[in-house]
């Protein structure tokens, strides 16, 4: 749901205020180290040091964690007015992904990992609705050993986006970047999938370095919008695309982007800061699959 003015507005008046608490704290520890070289001149040194270590204990235990407090609390704000307001949802996981699993990664057949352990992790997410899409967005991290070696792993960080249609799409593909997976990894884990192979699809008209495979070469194939928009967002995004589209599902993962934003302990808080959408891929990735 869109959120209205009034929510904005107390968002921004409470940030603004622990905004002011974190700028006394940091006047408070200026003031402290000011005291402990104003002691120095005493050439009392056990006082000094004494003086000095329950400063460095007020700014690790104390001052610290009172900014990164408010540096989450800024970027939930962010997610829900901004991410929120695109899903329809006033929920937010902090570190359980929404719900996504390696179940989801399992499914969408879309990017290797070890099948084993915690090699799939997802973090920050949300979960709601858009149109007739459910939507599903993670943070994720996603392991995988390369082949003959259990020394050697890759770790894909990025950006995961599951979406559940209202209808079949009676499509089976994968559309990747070839800079997503290294090559080795791709062709072996591909190569595994029974019926998936690489199509040559140069008649696609698909983003330049983009590999499609499929079971079915022949099977039915996105529209020329779907792949125009496609082109599109490769264009827009400096992260590496990966799209698994099985069924009534879709999966989109971004290799690199990630779903907040960063922020230091000095931002202030404003509505405009608030409504920007910290992840703008996302909107544009729910227009590619309402294209299907």
């Amino acid at each position: 749901m869109k959120r209205n003015e009034s929510y904005l507005q107390n968002a921004v008046k409470e940030l603004k205020q622990e905004a002011k608490r974190v700028r006394l704290g940091a006047y408070v520890m200026i003031a402290l180290l000011v005291g402990v070289l104003a002691l120095s001149f005493l050439k009392n040194y056990m006082l000094t040091l004494g003086a000095l270590a329950v400063v460095l204990f007020l700014q690790i235990f104390v001052f610290k964690r009172q900014q990164k407090r408010y540096k989450n609390h800024l970027q939930q704000a962010n997610l829900l007015a901004g991410i929120g307001a695109l899903l329809r949802t006033e929920e937010l996981d902090e570190k359980g992904g929404a719900g996504l699993s390696a179940e989801t990664v399992r499914a969408a057949e879309l990017l290797p990992f070890h099948d084993k352990g915690n090699a799939v992790n997802f973090y920050l997410g949300m979960s709601g609705s858009y149109e007739k899409l459910k939507v599903t967005v993670a943070d994720a991290s996603i392991a995988e050993y390369f082949s003959g070696s259990k020394n050697r792993a890759m770790v894909n960080c990025g950006n995961w986006t599951h979406i559940e249609l209202p209808y079949d799409t009676g499509m089976n593909w994968r559309l990747l970047d070839t800079e997503t997976v290294p090559e080795a990894m791709r062709r072996e884990f591909f190569g595994q999938l029974p019926g998936m192979q690489k199509i040559a699809a140069e008649d696609w008209k698909l983003p330049e370095g983009m590999l499609v495979y499929g079971t079915e070469p022949e099977g039915k194939r996105p529209s020329d919008a779907f792949v125009a928009q496609l082109r599109k967002l490769k264009v827009y995004t400096p992260g590496k695309l990966a799209v698994s589209i099985h069924g009534n599902q879709a999966d989109v993962y971004v290799r690199n982007r990630f779903l907040g934003s960063r922020y230091r302990a000095n931002t202030e808080p404003t509505e405009e800061l608030l409504e920007k959408v910290s992840y703008p891929e996302l909107e544009k990735i729910l227009k590619l699959i309402m294209l299907l």
